[in-house]
C-alpha cells in the first residue's frame, strides 16, 4: 500500500515558497509545477467524498457571480 502525505506535497516550499506565510498572490503567477502540486481532495480511492459537490458549488457560484 502507498500513501501519499497531503501536507507535504501541499507544503513543498521548492514550489511554494514559504509555507508558513499567508500568501494567496502566490496564485498570481501560476506554474504546471504548482498545478501538479496541489492536492485539493486527496487521490485515489481514499479521495475526499465529497470533492464532486465541492467541484459543483463552485461552478453554481460563479455562473451566479457573473450573471
Amino acid at each position: 500500500e502507498v500513501s501519499i502525505d497531503n501536507s507535504a506535497v501541499n507544503s513543498n516550499t521548492g514550489v511554494w515558497g514559504d509555507t508558513a506565510t499567508f500568501n494567496p498572490r502566490r496564485f498570481d503567477n501560476e506554474t504546471p509545477d504548482m498545478r501538479k502540486s496541489l492536492c485539493r481532495f486527496g487521490i485515489g480511492s481514499r479521495r475526499c467524498m465529497e470533492y464532486r459537490v465541492a467541484d459543483a458549488f463552485m461552478k453554481v457560484l460563479v455562473i451566479v457571480v457573473l450573471r
